[in-house]
């Protein structure tokens, strides 16, 4: 029990955690995808400025990325529509798809508006008009890899506490309830973490 309320502790301070902006504020590895390489030119020259951002490589191509994933490491793919061979959506579709590629996010910059839609489908974290200005681009990165890292710890902290509390083997049925009470415990305060663990049992004796 003692495991289980400091779990959920951990989990309620971690969004003011001064070890979560401390991971949060490491720079940015950045790589950048258009035909254009004057585009590209003066994207890598605006966000080098940023103390936060590093581009890792710039391409022209949607093949030469899928390529060199694994090796670059980023963060973020800025990805213009302007490409030739595979496009940009189909592009996106191949890095969130997931394997090697699942923890990168992707932002469009777009000429139109008209394919917000389908970007935000494939999987796409921003989708921006090409007269974006440099303050809403960069805050736009800084947000996604901000959720990107939150959610992944996040993740981690309720995957310790579930183990804490549940009795393999558990059946789907059995997990989401259990997820769903964690949800309301984490909301409505820690004394309810009993309540929480008595539900569990249970639900656990009542299907199993």
């Amino acid at each position: 029990m003692e495991d289980l309320l400091r779990k959920t502790q951990e989990l309620r301070a971690f969004s003011n955690s001064p070890e979560k902006e401390n991971k949060i504020n490491k720079a940015v590895r950045i790589v950048l995808v258009d035909s254009r390489a004057l585009v590209r030119h003066g994207l890598r020259h605006m966000l080098e400025s940023e103390a936060d951002m590093q581009v890792v490589g710039d391409y022209a191509s949607a093949e030469e990325i899928l390529f060199e994933m694994v090796r670059l490491r980023c963060d973020i793919v800025i990805m213009g529509t302007q490409m030739s061979g595979i496009n940009w959506l189909e592009a996106t579709r191949s890095l969130k798809r997931g394997g090697l590629y699942s923890g990168v996010d992707v932002i469009i910059l777009a000429e139109s508006g008209h394919y917000q839609a389908e970007a935000l489908e494939a999987g796409a974290a921003s989708y921006l008009l090409k007269d974006v200005t440099g303050v809403e681009l960069t805050q736009a990165i800084r947000q996604a890899y901000r959720d990107r890292h939150s959610s992944k710890e996040c993740d981690g902290l309720v995957e310790e506490a579930i183990e804490l509390v549940i009795p393999p083997p558990a059946n789907a049925a059995q997990l989401l309830r259990f997820m769903s009470q964690l949800a309301e415990t984490l909301q409505d305060g820690f004394a309810s973490i009993v309540c929480t663990v008595g539900s569990w049992d249970r639900g656990t004796r009542a299907n199993s």
